[in-house]
């Protein structure tokens, strides 16, 4: 007893568009690639599983048995995953809204099966700004091939595919861009290509979503 006190000081705000700045930087893409437990939340460690993934979850769906799931790395949170891990690196990328998968009966086989996942809210999600420097790192820095966003059809989600638009105008590559909107039982409402806008516009500023 007593061999502990806690001290209340003042501290500036944990900053996590500076954080996601930091990983693009030099040092920070050289420790994240080369240290797989940079992060301290061993939940946030970055994880590339079996490159046998995709095949055993194409097996499992001729089986009898429950199919195995298509998912290829963690974190896949957009706020816990970096821009610099090693599976987003040339990958197709989907993001995904947070209930798209929980409504959609074929994610993992239709959708997930070889991509890279990130998955976010539009409504609830803080810190936006933070998702637009990330999308735009995975389009520039990671050179990833191409980027699928799949929202519910409720209006919220809508700030998910204008993200992504945002982050293509800001980017440096044009890259492909599908959108497929997914009904609140399950069905695909609709899908489509999207070009991606130009010109670019400041990286600092964040669209209304």
């Amino acid at each position: 007893q007593g061999a502990i006190t806690v001290e209340r000081v003042e501290a500036a705000p944990f900053d996590e568009a500076a954080v996601a700045r930091h990983l693009r930087g030099a040092g920070g893409a050289a420790r994240a690639s080369a240290d797989p437990a940079f992060h301290a939340c061993p939940g946030s460690r970055v994880v590339a599983f079996s490159a046998s993934r995709d095949a055993d979850h194409a097996r499992g769906l001729r089986s009898p048995l429950p199919a195995p799931s298509a998912l290829r790395q963690w974190p896949v949170q957009l706020h816990l995953v970096p821009p610099t891990a090693p599976y987003f690196r040339g990958a197709d990328v989907l993001l995904a809204a947070d209930c798209v998968a929980y409504a959609a009966g074929d994610f993992h086989r239709g959708w997930l099966s070889g991509r890279a996942l990130a998955i976010a809210c539009p409504k609830l999600d803080s810190h936006q700004d933070v998702y637009l420097d990330k999308l735009v790192a995975l389009i520039d820095d990671a050179a990833i091939a191409s980027l699928t966003v799949m929202v519910m059809e409720v209006p919220c989600c809508g700030g998910l595919v204008r993200l992504a638009q945002a982050a293509l105008a800001r980017a440096g590559r044009a890259i492909p861009l599908c959108v497929a909107v997914v009904g609140i039982e399950g069905e695909i409402r609709t899908r489509s290509e999207v070009a991606g806008p130009r010109p670019s516009a400041p990286r600092s500023a964040l669209p209304v979503l």
